[in-house]
């Protein structure tokens, strides 16, 4: 069990939600029973043996301005101390019983949630850019817990964390964009012999008129029947804006056409326009017009993956989104933000889980014989995270979209190993906690608790089960 304890003025709704994703990502035990970790100003704060982290105003504002290089995740502006030594490999230095980690956890956390992340050289970027093939802060987050472990044993007392299995979840999303290929406009327009650019535009349009009696973007019903014949339970996006700055959509019926065509045990979320992002009166009238369609739990995702930001976070906790899914690459596949598990936009609000891969961003990756999506999904299946991608139906029409010709497949071949189930048995896995209390030494598992805990001590493992009891100290 740890905890933080907050010596900045720092004001504590900025530390909640970094400091709660830690817990969540780690299966770490929060309790103020546990080891403090001390976070600090500055380097002569340290008085006295203990954990300690040094605040890093740069990194507060989303600045790396250097980077240790490691494999598969870096540490950002880490920290150098004279007299304090490095840990081995560890994230710690350490001089006399106290231990210092070698960057700011809570601003890179923070920074990472926020997409506020900036460099002053062109080297780091590139380098971050790489980092982007790796769910780097899952790596940051299981090499700070294991390090941390064994501090804490090091000292002799008990070391706490969840029992929990790390299942890799597959949760395939579905972008209802567009839905209305044809249309009188264009039926008008392309009788017309027109020349240049727009000569293949007319050629298709219509080869599509004669070869279709439906209209080949309409792919609704077939998106349900795959996923019905692979067993597969999805999230399915629409809009209910008639039209944004990018086109014309459709009417809030057809929305509610899309809905009765989904599986049945697949979820229906709410597609939020690319300017609304920024407009949050318009994204709130999307919101409540959405909810005359659909019941909550209330899932999210802004058109054209806008980034979320603080302001946006609150926005979408004010209107209860119990999930957003707008944390992904449009041009590339793997981990905007290193993370490939869901984590907390504001203290205990709206969870945001991660998109792996888009099927746009796969062609564009194919193009340059650069799509490694397996090695995407191994790594999140090592990490016991959430492959989340997205497809756009529409894109099933080979006429209009040759070059997504088996994409869709290969995206689902990609996550079949994984399980498979509905948003909420994912976010439950994530959030649920054990519910205990400790007695001098000893720990009591509630009765009701539906998560066991393991116990660390010394060199003796152990779990104890709901309504259970074991002694921390270890005995002699």
């Amino acid at each position: 069990m740890i905890y933080f304890n907050n010596l900045t003025d720092l004001d504590l709704k900025r530390l909640l939600a970094p400091s709660e994703n830690i817990f969540l990502h780690t299966g770490m035990l929060q309790s103020e029973r546990g080891v403090r970790i001390d976070y600090i100003n500055k380097a002569s704060e340290i008085i006295q043996p203990g954990i300690y982290i040094l605040r890093d105003l740069s990194l507060e504002n989303g600045l790396i301005k250097s980077m240790e290089r490691r494999e598969k995740y870096f540490i950002p502006n880490p920290v150098s101390m004279n007299d304090f030594i490095n840990c081995k490999d560890s994230l710690f230095l350490e001089k006399n019983g106290a231990f210092v980690l070698k960057f700011d956890l809570i601003a890179l956390m923070a920074a990472e949630m926020y997409n506020k992340v900036k460099f002053d050289s062109k080297r780091n970027y590139e380098d971050y850019l790489a980092y982007q093939r790796f769910p780097f802060m899952e790596h940051i987050l299981g090499k700070f817990k294991e390090d941390l472990k064994k501090i804490i044993l090091s000292s002799g007392k008990a070391f706490l964390e969840e029992d929990r299995k790390e299942n890799a979840f597959f949760l395939p999303t579905f972008d209802f964009d567009r839905i209305r290929y044809f249309s009188v406009l264009k039926d008008i327009l392309y009788k017309i012999p027109l020349g240049g650019p727009l000569k293949r535009r007319r050629i298709t349009y219509n080869e599509s008129r004669r070869l279709n009696k439906h209209d080949p973007w309409e792919r609704g019903r077939e998106i349900a029947e795959i996923s019905k014949a692979r067993n597969i339970d999805g999230v399915f996006f629409a809009f209910v804006s008639s039209k944004d700055k990018f086109a014309r959509r459709y009417k809030l019926k057809e929305a509610l056409n899309i809905k009765k065509t989904i599986p049945e045990n697949s979820s229906f979320g709410v597609h939020i326009s690319y300017e609304s992002a920024t407009d949050f009166k318009r994204a709130k009238c999307e919101i409540e017009r959405f909810k005359k369609i659909s019941k909550e739990p209330l899932y999210s995702r802004f058109h054209y993956l806008f980034p979320i930001n603080e302001k946006t976070s609150a926005m979408l906790s004010s209107e209860n989104i119990r999930a957003d899914f707008s944390a992904g690459m449009r041009g590339r596949i793997g981990f905007l933000n290193g993370f490939c598990k869901p984590y907390r936009l504001a203290y205990e609000s709206t969870m945001e889980i991660p998109v792996s891969a888009m099927d746009s961003a796969l062609v564009i990756e194919k193009k340059k014989e650069n799509y490694p999506l397996k090695n995407i999904a191994d790594e999140v299946s090592l990490l016991g995270g959430v492959f989340s991608i997205i497809f756009h139906p529409s894109s099933l029409d080979k006429n209009t979209f040759p070059e997504y010709e088996s994409v869709l497949e290969t995206m689902l071949s990609a996550g079949e190993k994984m399980k498979n189930t509905t948003v909420e048995n994912i976010l439950n896995h994530m959030t649920a906690k054990p519910e205990f209390f400790i007695e001098g030494e000893i720990l009591t598992v509630d009765k009701s608790s539906k998560k066991n805990i393991k116990v660390y001590r010394g060199t003796k493992d152990f779990i104890v089960k709901s309504g259970e009891k074991a002694n921390l100290k270890e005995e002699k």
